[in-house]
């Protein structure tokens, strides 16, 4: 065999054992993508909650979405030294639960099992650039006292009676999905603005470390026969606070009128499915996602059956990676 003809061949050896190690590798990191153990979904309940009709409701159809760990990082130091250097002092507190800390009518209150804080006082938090967008003002703000890059998403704005505009926001969890809050607004954080100043201000601290392990999501079929068992984990949150505001102040001062109503709420019907990550509190374990159901539901008030926009936030994970009653 001529020097050429052995240049070529051990070319090709190397080329083919290079093409093998790059499948091997790829191979082994697709099975260690994939979820190998079930998971417990802490993020909903699984007591039962009224039923929703799906319908021909237009159904996300991208899959495979990352699970994510909540760590059990706290900010506690950081907001005992901020409180001390903006001269507060803590009045209330029980350990491992919640802090308290008060200048004159100003308070910081941080609640440990969610790991959020509020500021309540205008002129505690500053950044240099106060023209900037609100999701903007707020990323200087966590950057600047907690040391976090966090981007967020404006959900809704409110101006309330005393002149400050409140923009509600959710995090980013990645650079394209969001973290919601498991209750009827969903919004993980708001920031209050007045006379460009911040007045107000509530931030979720958890942090959240992708385990590098993929879940695909039950898909339309399957869910549309599970959906509404009783021990299929869902959670239902009746929006009240977009009703009119005569029916929602006559229900404030008339408890039974409110639950009969609330009880009464029932003909749920989707409008819109969305996939988010639902937080509740630290020691749920994981983020998951989480299908978010836009529905129309419907009450009666005084004889008269009127519509209540609802929300209910549904396990979206393929069963077979869901420790349930479900599974067959």
């Amino acid at each position: 065999m001529d020097k050429r003809k052995k240049i070529i061949l051990i070319v090709s050896i190397i080329a083919v054992l290079t093409v093998g190690t790059i499948i091997i590798f790829l191979t082994r990191e697709k099975k260690d993508d994939v979820l190998q153990t079930e998971l417990e979904q802490k993020a909903l309940t699984t007591k039962g909650s009224r039923n929703v009709t799906l319908g021909k409701v237009r159904f996300p159809s991208e899959s495979g979405y990352y699970i994510w760990e909540v760590t059990n990082r706290l900010s506690l130091d950081t907001l005992k030294s901020l409180s001390s250097d903006l001269g507060f002092k803590l009045e209330d507190s029980v350990s491992g639960h919640f802090y308290r800390w008060v200048k004159g009518d100003d308070a910081i209150f941080y609640e440990i099992d969610a790991n959020t804080v509020m500021f309540m006082g205008e002129g505690l938090l500053v950044v240099d650039n106060m023209e900037a967008e609100p999701e903007e003002i707020i990323s200087q703000v966590v950057k600047k006292y907690f040391g976090k890059e966090w981007r967020y998403k404006v959900t809704s704005v409110e101006r309330r009676s005393k002149g400050e505009t409140v923009y509600f926001l959710n995090r980013y969890l990645d650079s394209k999905n969001i973290i919601e809050i498991a209750n009827v607004d969903s919004d993980t954080d708001y920031i209050a603005l007045k006379d460009g100043n911040i007045v107000y201000a509530k931030f979720l601290l958890s942090e959240f470390e992708n385990t590098q392990k993929k879940t695909e999501l039950i898909e339309y079929r399957e869910l549309d026969q599970e959906i509404n068992k009783k021990s299929y984990p869902k959670d239902f949150y009746a929006k009240i606070g977009s009703l009119d505001s005569e029916i929602q102040k006559e229900m404030r001062y008339d408890r039974d009128l409110y639950e009969y109503f609330y009880n009464n709420i029932g003909k749920c019907e989707a409008v819109e499915v969305s996939v988010v990550y639902l937080y509740k509190h630290m020691s749920q374990g994981v983020l998951t996602p989480v299908y978010k159901v836009t529905a129309q539901c419907y009450s009666m008030y005084k004889k008269e059956e009127i519509l209540v926009p609802s929300v209910f936030y549904v396990n979206a994970i393929d069963l077979k990676y869901l420790k349930t009653e479900t599974k067959k």
